[in-house]
């Protein structure tokens, strides 16, 4: 997780590696903000939970030249798009104009965040925000999440870096 050292996740990849060897697959989800490098006066990946207490406040990040560990096969990033209120407006703020468009900025910060910190072996899964508001909501929040995951596997079918999608909290959230 984003408060976890980068050194620590790291050596939790190379202790399975070590324990299980090949062909097991290792897996890392993290939040997207540790891709991001400081910008126009914003903290970017430094400001993270994880950066708060390393004495390298740019060597907790993912946005470096090393980028991903080359013990992780596959990353995943936390990046959503929010939800719609009950008038179908995007509920959160949000850098994406709206929910059922998540996929596309997902893709577009991954192209030009993730995607130059992989190395050739690795790939990422995809995690849309299967999420709305209530089942009595008139069919807004159904209609929405179809159009966003119709997008996301429009998309992820079209990118050979892809190699799934893991919903985040499909039936335990609103």
């Amino acid at each position: 997780g984003e408060g976890v050292p980068l050194a620590n996740v790291t050596a939790v990849g190379r202790r399975i590696r070590s324990t299980f060897g090949h062909p097991t697959f290792i897996y890392w989800n993290e939040v997207g903000s540790v891709f991001s490098p400081p910008t126009n006066g914003t903290a970017g990946c430094a400001g993270t939970a994880r950066c708060a207490a390393s004495p390298d406040p740019y060597g907790c990040c993912l946005n470096g030249a090393d980028g991903v560990p080359a013990v992780f096969d596959a990353v995943s990033v936390d990046e959503y798009a929010g939800t719609l209120n009950k008038s179908g407006q995007p509920r959160t703020k949000s850098t994406c104009p709206h929910p059922t468009l998540e996929a596309k900025c997902v893709f577009d910060f991954m192209r030009a965040s993730v995607y130059p910190r992989l190395k050739p072996h690795q790939r990422v899964f995809v995690v849309p925000g299967t999420y709305g508001l209530t089942a009595s909501d008139g069919g807004e929040t159904d209609r929405m999440l179809k159009a966003k995951l119709e997008l996301y596997w429009e998309l992820a079918v079209k990118d050979p870096l892809v190699i799934g999608m893991k919903p985040w909290h499909f039936a335990n959230e609103h």
